[in-house]
């Protein structure tokens, strides 16, 4: 099996884990926008799942052929960064099988795959940094930023 048929059976089986929407419909124009102030169902939902595993198969392949393509050992940070894409990925493809049996250990999975997914995205960001300050502010950020979603999910703003 060939490397390109491989990643479109992969795909296919990914396509076939998540709800199918089917192709984007054309907006109907005797159909009644609906006023500003209401939300439309699922515009803000983003699938983080799809994005994070899109985000994961091309890090692993870009990392994989970095390894070939460098014949010596790659600094140690490569492999927090991979560790942070596998678990992203087994995440994320747990919780996307057992969803039908366990909708509450699928809803904790997802969180964690963000997590992982999240913190892979920071660590391939600050590879390339030349200075440990940029380092710096970049863990600042990303520390921040967790304690922000921890403190506006944990306590509800609105009452």
């Amino acid at each position: 099996m060939s490397f390109a048929a491989a990643i479109t059976n992969l795909l296919q089986l990914l396509q076939t884990l998540g709800p199918s929407h089917g192709p984007p419909t054309p907006p109907d124009p005797e159909a009644v926008a609906p006023p500003d102030d209401q939300a439309v169902p699922g515009r803000q939902n983003i699938d983080w799942a799809k994005i994070i595993v899109a985000f994961s198969l091309a890090s692993a392949i870009d990392i994989a052929l970095l390894s070939v393509q460098v014949h010596s050992q790659l600094p140690l940070v490569f492999y927090f960064l991979e560790l942070a894409i596998l678990l992203a990925f087994t995440c994320f493809f747990i919780g996307k099988t057992v969803h039908s049996n366990s909708p509450l250990v699928a809803q904790v999975l997802e969180r964690f795959g963000i997590f992982f997914g999240v913190s892979a995205f920071f660590i391939s960001i600050t590879i390339p940094f030349p200075a440990v300050w940029f380092k710096c502010i970049a863990c600042f950020i990303y520390v921040v930023s967790w304690l922000v979603i921890f403190f506006c999910n944990s306590y509800s703003l609105v009452k």
